[in-house]
């Protein structure tokens, strides 16, 4: 037999592993909470977090202001950097392609870091915010206090972006203060999007992500004030890092695991103990054979067989070119007014606000309204958004489209409750085993298109002149369009 185990009972799965690797605690889900599900002998108990939930949603909101914040106001001090450092359309790309490329390499290892920084000392009486990794006695795995020390971690990783930015002589220190950057917005991001959607206490993940909108709204009026009046770019971030160092240790006080919280973990973990050990008490009376085959009888997915699914890799190409046609129209668009419009330098940095205005509106609007409408209304919505833009006005890419992503993450993840009953989804719904790699994937394409598409676009700007910054915002905002409206075919197809 395995050196783990499982037990399956009333859809209550406890893993077990070896006393070396730590004792594994369930994972939250939206029908069951810390305390347990619906048939564990502790669901009776009253919710760990209810004194700390408001504070948690807090912090997750002045998070995501805080990274939209520090993302809305790079392309407003980008045709600055520019001047200052001499550079070339492609060049000022990569403040943009640094940033992706860091956020897209930390997608993946979010997970194992979160456990690995989770891990406490099972004999211990109190929580303590030390990971216990060099240590040979027995542990457990703590979600509550994974998610903490990554979100302080990291967030310091956010917070030396703004410093590096604020305080390099060298442009070359500022792209790694954007990679950098980019490797703290990962995780946090990440720790959040897990938080929210495993809460059954919040609304949809669109208000979260709406914030994020809100932060870029407001951070390009407050950086082109600023600059307005005679303040150097470099200022920005050093209000910037006040803010970044807000958000630090208000997150810790709101997200640092109470005593309530480690006393029911490390009774989940005890508990996953005495299991494992009533297993080997009975391993003699059972054939290996039958072991094997009951614990094979529902196995894990791994990865290779996840990123072989087509429709991972159409969600992932989706939010990549969508990505891409974002970064284009709210990164390039103070460029393009002031070379192609010969726009005030004073006030062009207000027009980028009007994007993440749009954005933050229709977002937090789907975040409210996203629970009350089948997946067909919301692939309908996508579908219309996308012709607008692509028919009408590049001004409207933040309002209409900025729900997308969004929008495409829950249309991927949630059940579809909305929907006449017998009536098959439009499109396919990740299992849950699949969801956590998927969005993996998903996410990393994003900003991978992200890095992809800037660069492009620096490189065209280039060589034929930032005019060429539109019809490049309006094409891949097209091609979104077009490779959406297919999928949608293709599924229908498939199914009959």
């Amino acid at each position: 037999m395995d050196s783990r185990g499982s037990l399956t009972k009333r859809d209550t799965t406890i893993s077990v592993i070896t006393a070396s690797e730590g004792v594994v605690s369930p994972p939250y889900s939206r029908t069951a909470t810390l305390v347990g599900t619906p048939g564990s002998p502790l669901s009776k108990q009253p919710p760990p977090v209810v004194h700390r939930h408001y504070w948690r949603v807090s912090s997750a909101f002045i998070c995501f202001f805080a990274i939209g914040w520090g993302d809305g106001a790079t392309g407003v001090v980008m045709p600055d950097m520019q001047i200052y450092f001499h550079l070339s359309y492609v060049m000022g790309s990569m403040l943009f392609m640094t940033g992706s490329v860091g956020f897209a390499l930390m997608t993946f290892v979010a997970e194992p870091v979160a456990k690995l920084l989770g891990r406490f000392n099972i004999a211990s009486e109190r929580p303590s915010f030390i990971p216990a990794i060099f240590t040979s006695k027995k542990t457990a795995h703590s979600l509550s206090k994974g998610r903490c020390i990554s979100l302080f971690l990291f967030g310091l990783l956010h917070c030396a972006y703004f410093l590096f930015s604020a305080s390099s002589p060298q442009y070359y220190g500022i792209l790694i203060a954007f990679f950098i950057g980019g490797l703290g917005k990962s995780i946090q991001i990440g720790e959040l999007n897990v938080f929210w959607t495993s809460n059954p206490r919040v609304p949809g993940i669109s208000l979260l992500h709406g914030t994020y909108g809100i932060g870029a709204f407001v951070s390009p009026l407050i950086c082109q004030t600023m600059k307005a009046r005679g303040f150097p770019w470099r200022g920005f971030f050093w209000v910037s890092l006040g803010l970044a160092l807000f958000n630090v240790l208000f997150g810790l006080y709101a997200f640092k695991t109470t005593q309530e919280e480690f006393e029911i973990e490390k009774s989940l973990a005890l508990a996953s103990e005495a299991l494992s050990q009533t297993v080997a008490r009975n391993q003699t009376d059972v054939e290996v054979g039958e072991i094997d085959s009951a614990s094979a009888s529902k196995p894990k997915l791994r990865m290779s067989e996840i990123a072989r699914m087509p429709f991972v890799w159409t969600i992932a190409t989706v939010l990549g070119v969508y990505q891409g046609a974002e970064t284009i129209a709210q990164g390039f668009i103070v460029t393009f007014l002031l070379h192609e419009r010969n726009a005030n330098p004073n006030t062009v940095g207000y027009v980028a606000s009007g994007f993440w205005a749009g954005l933050s509106i229709g977002r937090v609007t789907w975040g409210i309204l996203s629970p009350r409408f089948s997946q067909q209304a919301k692939i309908n919505y996508i579908n219309f958004a996308f012709v607008v833009v692509n028919a009408v006005l590049v001004s409207l890419l933040g309002l209409l489209v900025g729900p997308t992503f969004p929008l495409v993450l829950d249309i991927a993840t949630n059940p579809n409750t909305k929907q006449k009953p017998g009536a098959p989804s439009p499109l396919p719904i990740f299992a849950p085993e699949v969801q956590l790699t998927g969005l993996a994937i998903g996410a990393s394409c994003g900003a991978m298109g992200a890095a992809i598409f800037s660069l492009s676009t620096g490189i065209a700007a280039n060589h034929y002149g930032a005019f060429i910054i539109e019809p490049l915002a309006l094409g891949t905002a097209g091609f979104v369009l077009l490779f959406w409206l297919t999928t949608q075919i293709v599924s229908k197809c498939v199914r009959k």
